[in-house]
Formats: C-alpha cells, sequence, structure tokens
C-alpha cells in the first residue's frame, strides 16, 4: 500500500496488485458474510455490492467508520467527481516549478489583446534535477484554439528563442489543452507558442500542471491567470 499512499504507483505495478487480488477472489466471497459495517455519522448504512460494496456518501457527511470481523483487512477507497468551485491560490512546488508568460508579438507581457491578435505563450520550466519522463499540461482558456499553422505548432516545435529551448519528445495538441512529454536537464527549459483568440471577453486561464510522469512526488501546480480580449 506504500506504492498507493505516495503516488507512486503506475500500470506495471498496477497489473500485479490486479494479478493478486484476483487470486483471492475466491476467498473474500467466503469470508464475505462478515465483510464489514459502515457507519456514517454514527449511523449504520448499507452499501451496494458483495465482495466489493460502495455507496454514495453526502458531502455533509463529517465522519465515516468501518468495523468488521472477517479473517481479512478491509480497506476503503473514496472517490470524488467535479471541478474545484475556487480557483486555486497557492501554487505546488516539488522538485520542480513551470511558469507561464502571456505576451505580444513583441516579447512585451499583456493582459489584454483584440480579436484579431494571437497571443504568444512562452512555457518555462525549471527542474531542481534532470527528469527523463517529464509530462506538462497547459489548458487552454475558453475562447482560444492553438495555433496550428506552418507559422504556429504545425511541426511541434518551440517558435524560435534565444537560448534554453526546449524540445519535447511528443506533443499532444487536444481540443482544450496541450500536452508535453519529454526529457528535461536541470535548470530552464523554454518553450514557445501561439493561441488564437475566437472570442470577445474575459478568459480564465487555468493553473499549469507538471509531473514526474514516474516519481509523483515531483510536481508542480500553479494559481493560473486571466486574458481579455477586445473587438
Amino acid at each position: 500500500m506504500q506504492e498507493v499512499t505516495k503516488r507512486r504507483i503506475n500500470s506495471f505495478s498496477a497489473s500485479f496488485s490486479a494479478l493478486a487480488l484476483g487470486s483471492l477472489w475466491d476467498i473474500f466471497k467466503d469470508d464475505g458474510a462478515k465483510a464489514g459495517k459502515l457507519f456514517l455519522d454514527n449511523i449504520e448504512v448499507q452499501p451496494d455490492g458483495a465482495t466489493i460494496r460502495q455507496i454514495n456518501v453526502d458531502p455533509a457527511i463529517n465522519e465515516a467508520k468501518i468495523t468488521g470481523d472477517g479473517s481479512f483487512n478491509l480497506y476503503y477507497q473514496l472517490l470524488q467527481q467535479g471541478f474545484d468551485s475556487t480557483k486555486p491560490t497557492k501554487q505546488i512546488a516539488q522538485g520542480i516549478a513551470a511558469t507561464l508568460h502571456l505576451e505580444n508579438e513583441k516579447g512585451d507581457p499583456i493582459t489584454s489583446l483584440s480579436l484579431n491578435e494571437k497571443l504568444f505563450v512562452t512555457l518555462d520550466v525549471h527542474p531542481e534535477a534532470s527528469i527523463t519522463k517529464l509530462a506538462v499540461v497547459v489548458t487552454l482558456p475558453g475562447g482560444f484554439e492553438v495555433d496550428l499553422s506552418a507559422q504556429g505548432l504545425e511541426s511541434r516545435q518551440s517558435l524560435p528563442l534565444k537560448e534554453n529551448t526546449w524540445t519535447p519528445t511528443y506533443i499532444d495538441v487536444q481540443e482544450d489543452r496541450i500536452v508535453f512529454f519529454g526529457d528535461i536537464a536541470s535548470g530552464t527549459a523554454i518553450f514557445k507558442f501561439m493561441l488564437k483568440p475566437l472570442n470577445i471577453g474575459i478568459y480564465s486561464i487555468p493553473p499549469i500542471f507538471a509531473e514526474d510522469m514516474y516519481n509523483p512526488d515531483v510536481l508542480f501546480r500553479g494559481v493560473g491567470s486571466s486574458i481579455q480580449v477586445t473587438p
């Protein structure tokens, strides 16, 4: 369980866990009559299912208690769905930092642009040590799309930079985000690309996220910002 609690589990280790659990399935069934009881705020409830049981828990619940008399340990998992209702106010930086700079064509920082202009985005990544498998997720603000022209991200290469240009192994351009994968050395690595505004308005820019794919202890989550598009 240490790999799970420290968020180090991956598809390889998870496959062995699945095989181990599968071999114990029949034994679990025989022990099912003593599978345990669940109390929410000191009121016993009956989850659905047999060996693996589940129930929806109201967010207003303050305490959950599980008891059982079977011969096996009981394990539980709490899952959440949806999105944060408020923006994060503090960044998380563990072994790596990243920054998005919003600029005009001249390289000047901006907080607004007109509908016929392009938004130049500079991604700065600063790992404390070399990372061989890094993933960086840049979620796009609403009302923008990635410029995939020959002058943009068509070739999946950074716009020209003077130094420290990062060349990711793979760039996955999706409708609502860009995901960068690759190796990166310690120090500073920079990647620059363009976005095209589609509508006028004020748009939130979601926090940037970066993580070592095989060592989740190394991660970064920013705090986000905003950009205005004028006629």
